[in-house]
């Protein structure tokens, strides 16, 4: 029974694909649709059945927080879908302040070939753990003792990743304040230049 759980487990995770963007609904969505569309997409990682991953009052949040567009018209279009997708994956292991930039990403436009690119790397990262845990599977014997430490060793990954997670955002942040002071910068040098051609007599 262990072994056949591990086994189904990396099945999963080798045969998971999320929906690119030309696989979304091209019809515009109202909010129970989402709903319903966005429960059946994020099942995977719903931990029990009384889990929410996605709410009216979640979407709401994340609309007024600038980093899912609004609908039109009260609905739902493929960008909205895609935001919503990458937020709902992302705020499972970061806090919704780096969701929100992730997504932005300085402003960038959330398109088809970026939200590809999520999913992609979603795959990988699947399919590198499937990886993992079948050659651990593999290495250690197959007893309780066992699954405590896959549930040890895959836990202390995901707190690496986390923490990889975390500094990176801290770089961009640091990157994003340097760009910002460098920007002021140079607008006050404008600024000084502008005068002091205004305030230069003029040649005779």
């Amino acid at each position: 029974m262990q072994d056949q759980s591990l086994d189904e487990l990396i099945q999963f995770l080798r045969g998971y694909q999320g929906a690119r963007w030309e696989e979304m609904p091209d019809l515009e969505l109202y909010m129970d649709q989402v709903i319903t569309y966005l429960k059946r997409q994020l099942s995977p990682f719903q931990d029990s059945p009384a889990e929410n991953l996605i709410t009216p009052s979640i979407i709401n949040n994340y609309v007024k927080a600038g980093f899912v567009p609004r609908p039109e018209r009260k609905k739902y279009a493929r960008a909205q879908l895609a935001s919503l997708t990458m937020a709902c994956n992302l705020k499972r292991v970061l806090p919704i302040e780096s969701v929100k930039r992730l997504i932005e990403r300085g402003g960038a436009p959330l398109d088809a070939a970026r939200f590809d690119q999520f999913q992609e790397a979603q795959r990988e990262a699947f399919l590198e753990e499937a990886q993992l845990l079948e050659q651990l599977k593999a290495d250690w014997p197959s007893d309780s003792q066992s699954l405590y430490r896959l549930a040890t060793h895959f836990a202390l990954r995901a707190g690496a990743d986390r923490l990889i997670a975390d500094r990176i955002m801290a770089i961009i942040d640091a990157k994003d304040k340097g760009n910002t002071g460098k920007a002021k910068g140079s607008g006050d040098e404008k600024a000084k230049e502008t005068g002091a051609a205004v305030d230069a007599p003029a040649a005779k």
